[in-house]
């Protein structure tokens, strides 16, 4: 009887289970685990699960002791730190906010909103948020028509601005795409028409990318890190997203300055979006927006490069993928971004092209580009462009020709910035004028633009390196002689010759002056009679430049004869040509003379009405004086400065007013203004060296005293009072700069030793 009265209590608490199992059956959360139970213990016995088969299982099981484990957990003792989440049903809200019935109770609605708010005021869970953002979007619909909604759409978007809470690692994983999208309709909600919502957007968004909460604890919850809400961030559309709602905010200056700085905190805080957006457009995109989207990325990271030189552009590989699209039309690579990528003729990758060049030229600046730019050939893809334009028909991916032509000028521009701080790269290529000589376009004005850059990179290179000098060599001058022949016709074409002109007259300045092959050679091929016959034809603002090349190649004595032995115009010697290139300079600066050029105000020979007018001006420390000023860019200095070489006697082709300018000329240096003047005025304002001896000095020796040190910690001096002595500067002549004798200060003094 026992026997039979627990079998029956067995098949009873097993019809009541499976009871319970059917209920549950019905439930499809747990469909599939009943069926893979069931079948996990049909396999296990061998034959179906039946009435009879149970029995059996449930008879065979009775010899076996149960073992009841009691589990207690931390929340049944209370030992959970922060706030209780309990489960709401988001779904239930969405349907009474959409559902036909309930659609216009809006008290309704605003209660369940109140308490999901109250709810989730810790902050979100991720596997919430698809609901979370579908009551969102329904609320943005309805605002326009229902101001009531406003409020509640902020206070839910101030819980956004936490991150998002999880239960598992894992589910940062797991809900990462759901969680990026919901961070993308945070941009979406830029629709709804009201300047506390937009507002809220942006704070919202801000805190979510770089705050951290004071405190945001949830029982079984762990928020997100900052990290990985910034990656969360970068990944989203949101920032397109703001950049398009821009055009919405014309007329509210104040949210589109929230905007600005929201996209000023995903700008400054990453690292590495810039360049894979970038990449993205150029690899990826191929429309019209697209093309334009990729050139303002690029134009963006040139600001970045020329404003914050601490960006990583190196470090994240940026510089390197710049310089490989920048060469790869003109330098072969097998780098895959740009295996399929081609340029077309239209007008953004024209625009895109210039972007490169003008970017690399900017990241030269740091002196950890330049190995990456060296890799790159850089060097050799600029000087592709260096070349006469041919004349034949481009074919259907070729540069126009006035592309081609403004994609010289760029990088003839960006190898004035480079060719000086890669000068080894620079002489690898071999890159010389030769090629640019044998043009016969003088009239292009590309052109010769183009040979006036080429000549600005030598003498950048040259100027202070006497190896560069050397290597300039003989061809350099006949590079330079053939520019100094430039027909003087040309100067007022309008086309850019006087800048070539001066350009020539630079580069045998910095290139061929100092370095004593290079300066024979330019005498031999008669360099200082080109100089010269351009000083005769030239304007006068071409002057200064010429008088200083031809002043420090009178440093070499065989330029003396050369000087002297040009000729000019109407058979006019070179000391006459400089003679009147003084008297016109003097007359401009107002310098007074007579009629016959004598000195006119001998106080102040040199001094013209312009300076005159201008006085004494305080300026500070870091600025040149005015004399310094007036040599560094007064001819007449540099005119002295040759005589000096040439002499100043026994000149040719001199006329009388020739003599008397050239006698002024040679007393240049003493008629300079009152040098005399200052060292006494500095003199006289210093205490004499002979003190013991002058009338106001007195003895500081006590008589009584018997020590070798003085008494106390104060000396007291009477000094003679400013009313006998006249003070430090009674005895200066301020008219004449002299120091006169103080013979009335000696009579006072008689007079009261008398008295």
């Amino acid at each position: 009887m026992l026997i039979v009265n627990l079998i029956r209590i067995l098949i009873a608490s097993i019809t009541n289970c499976f009871t319970n199992l059917n209920k549950l059956y019905q439930n499809t959360t747990f469909q599939k685990s009943y069926e893979m139970a069931a079948a996990e213990t049909q396999q296990y016995h061998g034959h179906s699960i039946g009435p009879t088969s149970t029995i059996q299982a449930a008879v065979s099981e009775t010899k076996r002791i149960p073992l009841v484990a009691h589990v207690i957990t931390d929340d049944d003792i209370g030992m959970l730190e922060g706030a209780k989440l309990q489960p709401v049903h988001l779904s239930r809200v969405v349907k009474l906010l959409t559902d036909p019935h309930s659609v216009m109770l809006y008290d309704r609605h605003v209660n369940a909103l109140q308490r999901v708010v109250r709810h989730y005021q810790s902050g979100f869970p991720m596997k919430d948020l698809v609901q979370v953002f579908k009551i969102l979007n329904v609320l943005a619909d309805r605002a326009p028509e229902q101001p009531l909604y406003e409020q509640l759409i902020c206070d839910i978007l101030k819980i956004c601005s936490l991150p998002f809470l999880k239960e598992k690692s894992s589910d940062e994983l797991v809900y990462e795409q759901i969680v990026t999208e919901s961070v993308s309709q945070l941009g979406y909600l830029m629709r709804v028409p009201s300047r506390e919502v937009r507002r809220q957007i942006c704070r919202t968004l801000v805190s979510f990318y770089s705050e951290t909460p004071v405190s945001q604890t949830v029982q079984k919850h762990k928020a997100t890190s900052m990290s990985y809400n910034q990656k969360i961030v970068e990944e989203s559309d949101v920032s397109e997203t703001l950049v398009k709602s821009l055009a919405l905010l014309e007329n509210d200056l104040d949210v589109k300055l929230e905007v600005l700085s929201v996209l000023q905190h995903f700008s400054k805080g990453s690292g590495i979006q810039l360049r894979d957006a970038f990449i993205y457009e150029l690899t990826q995109g191929y429309s019209h927006y697209d093309r334009q989207l990729r050139n303002d990325l690029l134009v963006i990271a040139t600001l970045v490069a020329s404003k914050c030189t601490e960006a990583p552009f190196v470090e994240t590989g940026f510089a390197k993928q710049l310089t490989t699209f920048a060469t790869f039309q003109e330098v072969k690579t097998h780098n895959v971004l740009v295996k399929h990528l081609k340029l077309s003729k239209n007008h953004e990758d024209f625009e895109l092209k210039k972007l490169l060049f003008n970017i690399l030229a900017t990241l030269s600046k740091d002196s950890t580009v330049l190995p990456i730019l060296q890799q790159g050939h850089l060097m050799l893809a600029l000087f592709s462009f260096v070349r006469p334009i041919e004349k034949t028909t481009p074919g259907p991916r070729d540069w126009s020709q006035a592309q081609f032509e403004e994609l010289q000028l760029h990088a003839m521009a960006s190898l004035c910035d480079l060719c000086p701080l890669m000068p080894d790269e620079y002489m690898m290529v071999q890159a010389i004028l030769s090629n640019a000589m044998q043009s016969n376009t003088e009239d292009d004005s590309v052109d010769v633009e183009m040979q006036a850059d080429m000549l600005l990179i030598l003498s950048c290179m040259c100027e202070s390196e006497m190896h560069y000098k050397s290597l300039f060599g003989t061809k350099g001058v006949d590079v330079v002689i053939h520019y100094l022949k430039t027909n003087a016709k040309y100067l007022s074409s309008g086309l850019g010759h006087h800048r070539l002109l001066l350009a020539a007259v630079d580069c045998a300045w910095c290139c061929i002056v100092g370095c004593y092959t290079t300066e024979d050679y330019f005498l031999e091929k008669e360099g200082i009679f080109l100089l010269v016959d351009l000083l005769e034809v030239c304007p006068k603002n071409m002057h200064n430049m010429i008088l200083g090349c031809l002043m420090d190649l009178s440093e070499n004595p065989k330029s003396i004869h050369h000087i002297l032995t040009w000729r000019g115009e109407g058979n006019q010697s070179a000391p006459h040509l400089l003679c009147e290139i003084y008297r016109n300079d003097e007359r401009e600066m107002g310098v007074k003379r007579n009629k016959d050029g004598c000195i006119s105000d001998i106080h102040k020979p040199l001094m013209g009405t312009l300076q005159e007018k201008q006085g004494i001006i305080p300026l500070p420390a870091s600025n040149p004086s005015q004399s310094i000023v007036d040599v560094s860019e007064n001819m007449r200095a540099k005119i002295y400065s040759i005589f000096c070489k040439i002499g100043f006697t026994d000149l040719p082709g001199l006329t009388v007013e020739d003599h008397v300018t050239l006698t002024i000329v040679e007393k240049y240096l003493d008629f300079k203004a009152a040098k005399e003047r200052q060292e006494l005025s500095i003199e006289a304002s210093r205490i004499q060296t002979n003190y013991k001896d002058s009338e106001s000095f007195h003895n500081t020796d006590l008589k009584p005293l018997q020590t070798t040190v003085f008494s106390g910690r104060h000396v007291t001096v009477e000094s003679t009072p400013n009313n006998l002595t006249g003070g430090p500067l009674v005895n200066y002549d301020s008219k004449k700069g002299t120091i006169r004798e103080r013979k009335v200060v000696k009579q006072r003094l008689i007079a009261q030793n008398t008295i």
